[in-house]
């Protein structure tokens, strides 16, 4: 088990009264020279409470414990042995060691034992169980029904933070005058309800423990919802002081839930009391109140605040609460708070909440929701992306079957290559498969980072978000962080380390070969090369419907723009790797029309042969030739030494044919070439014959009717080079890929699983935060132009150690977060309600995810974005080692490559802020300066050579927040390091 030494021996030291403590002999290991691990008994002064057994070399209250035994899982038992007298053991379940130890008299061995064995949580779990079937005997109801008390929960700071709609009633609370004996008290307040007709008190909620304070103030609220907020709902709210861990009340007070809406804007102060004694001290509570009439609110536009935060400010007729504290409840205040909630659906769900109000300096309040809510789309989103890699899989195996008859090498290739990606294909399509089945939860937990079937979804994805609000200002921010594990290949483990090395090792194997190419760049200009073609087949369909309409503005406007999608497909085919991969295309042509010339005339040959034989065998049966001359005894060496020679006739014969052939066809790439410019030319003619067409004015009453004569001709034939043009040109990029692919194939594969796994991880994320943005922003058309004009910026920060796996880990990671720059999104009108609208389309090499949005939002988004316009973008990955790995790294290994990730990003960080700079309503914001300010010292602490520089962290989060960016936080399994650091954020942001 895990435990934080010196907490354990403080709280050891720290606790005055004890269950039991005395003296004790405990065999123990003694490690030394003399007795190197060799068990004694060693004499200890002992102290039990509650369900461990710290262990002191004397009873000096100074003294920290030497040890301290967990009773969990274990029994007590007598010393069969019985080496020593009075001696007992504890045996532990499932484990052989036993731990020795023995009194000094038989009461205290019996003492001990008698306290040890109801120590553990077991014991007393069996002896509350006891007691509860006891009661339920005498009265004849489960004592625990509906009670206050949870006796299987262990941790209060879960109860009631699990809501899935706003609380009606959010009540504050503070205390004054507490004066107990002694010293001041650590408290907490616990709310219980009781709603007629029903007669026992449920526990509703508790404040959070404030430590020796006589007036304390209590941070976390009391939520009332729809279920428990009843004017006759009466309510007890007991302040227990928790000092030595033992809980006491110090008083109550009850109260009516009428009683406490009629206050108004007064805060309501009760006595304490205690068993209807008053203890003294009082108890002030403030209310706010939550109503559902948002849309009668006054909203101005979002803007950003000097903190780089997005700030609504709305406007109420209302009086507001004053510095004493009033409670804006009757009448309703129309708070722009209310359905909070509702403002996280449909996309995110199973939403944990915590409400807290803390004072001000001049007397108000400020409110902050902290809610944590998983994200619908985590096990969606990876099945969309499978079912594109499976399809493009697919048509890659179909494709390359579709090639036809190869030379016997390349034959022998391909059918490797498709078994590969076959093998590929199951593993893609058990991964859908299990995808698909229904889940509860959704969110992959830590624990099932390695399950290979889940190695596309991103590990505990959460969205952690702080709305605060000022009561007297109007005013409420959010501050929204996706917290999310590493981008990594956990299933695929760390053998051959992260993508980082695994590319860098596949382009060293590759560029041996000088006719090497990227299989990705191939993809995509195989797909940029149909997008063309798609294009001008478009456009010729327009040209011939104009023509034939004798529409003259339409025919010339299309011609101009055929001419240039025409004249970009050319350049596509003209570039350096098509060139090549024609050339290859035509060299495999040149050695299959070989071996199909070879094997025809070597079987014209045999049948020659065989039809030679024939008749030399009838000729010997009968004795007679055919035309019955005498019979003729042949030689017989005459067929053995003739097969040879026509054997190596037939070849020769061959490869002169061959030889003519290539005199017909001239060099490879002078023949693409000519295919290419003969395309060209059939749109120079096109555009030359309607530009001589337009040359006649076409009046209403006389519309050329040669039109369409003319230009059709000339159309289909472009059409039909258009197709032999594009046709070839992608046969020659499949051929290309089926060469690359050939080479180091087991590598490539394992390289691009790998690549799709913290893919899908990745972009799984992106969408969540992009969906998140477009939902907080929905009236911000600033935030709109923007990311249309310079693209959404996406800050990720690290916390990966360079050290062990964590350094792969950090190699997966950048190489996933460089790939998002491949990714755009489109955002089209919702239809329905159903989340399942979101898309993506392209291939490995760009993607193109589709949002859905309401048709109000849409209505009002720029009118680029509503044709259709994609969304770049903007990736930036800052990442600081902050564990105890992380400082090995720095003093015995090296963070070259998180110093190398640091200098990539503020490098594109930069970028991103120039092309912010250039729009006028974001360069003359006091928020920019601040930014440009913030990026100078990011950039000096970025070049510094500081251990654990955290700066880097705080810097960049700045200025994504000024930027309109989205923030994500991770570490290995967002657990821990995650956890701190957007504590720590928000501190920051709410301080």
């Amino acid at each position: 088990m895990k435990f934080n030494a010196k907490e354990l021996a403080e709280f050891a030291k720290r606790t005055k009264e004890f269950n039991k403590e005395g003296q004790l002999h405990i065999k123990e290991k003694i490690e030394g020279k003399i007795r190197k691990n060799k068990e004694v008994y060693v004499e200890r002064w002992c102290k039990l409470y509650g369900n461990l057994l710290f262990c002191f070399k004397s009873k000096e209250e100074k003294d920290e414990p030497v040890s301290v035994i967990v009773l969990e899982r274990c029994t007590v038992e007598l010393d069969p042995s019985e080496q020593n007298e009075f001696s007992f053991q504890l045996v532990f379940e499932g484990e052989s060691r036993v731990q020795y130890m023995y009194a000094k008299t038989e009461l205290d061995r019996d003492g001990w034992i008698e306290a040890l064995h109801i120590a553990s949580y077991e014991c007393m779990k069996m002896q509350l169980g006891n007691l509860r079937e006891l009661l339920k005997s005498k009265t004849g109801r489960d004592p625990l029904d509906n009670s206050e008390v949870a006796p299987e929960s262990s941790d209060e700071d879960t109860e009631d933070m699990k809501s899935q709609s706003d609380p009606i009633l959010e009540v504050g609370l503070q205390c004054n005058g507490l004066v107990p004996s002694g010293e001041p008290p650590t408290t907490r307040v616990d709310a219980y309800i009781i709603t007629p007709p029903h007669e026992q008190w449920v526990k509703n909620g508790h404040t959070e423990v404030v430590e020796k304070n006589s007036n304390p103030v209590y941070s976390r609220t009391i939520c009332f919802d729809a279920n428990t907020f009843q004017l006759s709902t009466r309510i007890k709210m007991v302040v227990n002081c928790l000092n030595n861990n033992q809980p006491h009340p110090l008083g109550e007070t009850i109260f009516t839930m009428n009683a406490l809406t009629d206050c108004g804007e007064k805060c309501l102060r009760l006595s304490l009391n205690h068993e209807g004694i008053s203890k003294g001290g009082t108890l002030s509570i403030k209310a706010w109140k939550n109503t559902d009439e948002v849309e009668q609110n006054h909203t101005k536009p979002v803007f950003t605040s000097n903190n780089g935060v997005s700030v609504t400010m709305v406007t109420n007729n209302e009086p507001v609460s004053s510095a004493t504290g009033g409670i804006p409840t009757k009448p309703p205040r129309k708070s722009s708070t209310t359905r909070r909630l509702d403002k996280l659906k449909p996309w995110f769900a199973n939403v944990l909440t915590k409400t807290y109000w803390f004072q001000t300096k001049n007397g108000d309040s400020l409110r902050c929701h902290e809610y944590m809510a998983e994200c619908v789309i985590n096990y969606h989103f990876p099945q969309l992306l499978l079912k594109l890699w499976i399809d493009e899989d697919r048509k890659l195996i179909e494709e390359l079957h579709n090639l036809g008859k190869l030379p016997c090498k390349w034959d022998e290739k391909r059918k490797i290559i498709c078994q590969t990606l076959l093998t590929a294909l199951a593993q893609y399509q058990a991964s859908a498969s299990f995808l698909r089945q229904p889940t509860k939860d959704y969110f992959k937990s830590s624990l099932k980072k390695s399950d290979q079937n889940l190695s596309f979804v991103p590990t505990n994805l959460h969205l952690q978000r702080l709305w605060v609000i000022d009561e007297s200002k109007h005013i409420n921010s959010q501050y929204d962080i996706l917290t999310v594990g590493a981008f990594t290949g956990f299933s695929e483990k760390y053998k051959e380390g992260g993508l980082l090395r695994m590319l860098k090792q596949q382009d060293s194997n590759d560029h041996g070969d000088k006719h090497s190419s990227s299989i990705e760049a191939l993809v995509d200009l195989s797909e940029r090369i149909s997008e063309c073609r798609d294009n001008v087949h478009h456009d010729c369909e327009t040209i011939t419907r104009a023509a034939l309409n004798g529409n003259k503005e339409l025919l010339q406007q299309m011609v101009t723009k055929l001419s240039e999608n025409g004249q970009k497909l050319a350049s596509l085919c003209l570039s350096v790797e098509v060139t090549k991969a024609a050339g290859t295309l035509q060299n495999v042509k040149k050695q299959e029309h070989i071996e199909r010339s070879y094997s025809d005339k070597t079987k014209d040959e045999c049948g020659v042969l065989k039809a030679t034989r024939s008749l030399s065998v009838a000729v010997t049966t009968s004795g007679r030739s055919p035309q019955g001359s005498p019979r003729m005894k042949p030689k017989t060496s005459f067929f053995r030494k003739s097969e040879p020679s026509l054997q190596v006739s037939s070849i020769a014969e061959s490869t002169e044919n061959c030889e003519n052939e290539e005199k017909v066809i001239s060099d490879s790439q002078s023949v693409w070439d000519e295919v290419v410019f003969s395309l060209v030319s059939d749109l120079t003619c096109l555009a030359s014959k309607v530009e001589d067409l337009c040359y006649d004015v076409v009046t209403e009453t006389n519309k050329n009717p040669m039109w369409y004569e003319e230009v059709n001709p000339l159309v289909l034939k472009l059409r039909s080079r258009l197709e032999n043009v594009s046709s070839q040109a992608k046969e020659a990029l499949l051929l290309q890929m089926l060469q690359e692919y050939s080479s180091n194939l087991p590598q490539k594969i394992s390289t691009r699983t790998r690549l799709d796994m913290v893919m899908g991880q990745a972009l799984t994320t992106l969408t969540a935060g992009f969906v998140l943005k477009l939902k907080t922003n929905a009236s911000n058309l600033a935030f709109f132009k923007q990311i249309q004009q310079v693209g959404l910026l996406a800050q990720f920060e690290g916390l990966l150690s360079c050290h062990g796996d964590e350094m792969s880990m950090i190699e997966d990671y950048a190489v996933a977060v460089q790939s998002l720059k491949n990714v755009s999104f489109q955002i089209t009108a919702k239809h329905s309600d159903m989340t399942s609208e979101v898309s993506v389309t392209g291939h490995r090499s760009k993607y193109i995810v589709t949002v859905p949005t309401s048709k109000v939002i849409f209505t009002h988004l720029p009118l680029d974005i509503q044709q259709g316009h994609v969304i770049p973008i903007v990736p930036v990955l800052f990442n600081i080692g902050i564990n105890e790995q992380a400082s090995l790294a720095e003093t015995f290994g090296n963070t070259h490559i998180q110093e190398s990730v640091n200098i990539q990003s503020l490098q594109a960080l930069e970028e991103y802020f120039k092309k912010c700079g250039k729009m006028p309503d974001m360069a003359s914001s006091e928020t920019f300066l601040k930014a440009k300010d913030l990026l100078t010292n990011l950039r000096t602490q970025v070049s510094l050579k500081k251990s654990k520089n955290t700066e880097i962290l705080d810097l960049s989060a700045k200025i994504c927040r000024i930027l309109n960016g989205i923030r994500f936080t991770s570490c290995k399994s967002a657990k821990d390091r995650t956890a701190m650091a957007v504590t720590l954020e928000q501190v920051r942001l709410f301080f």
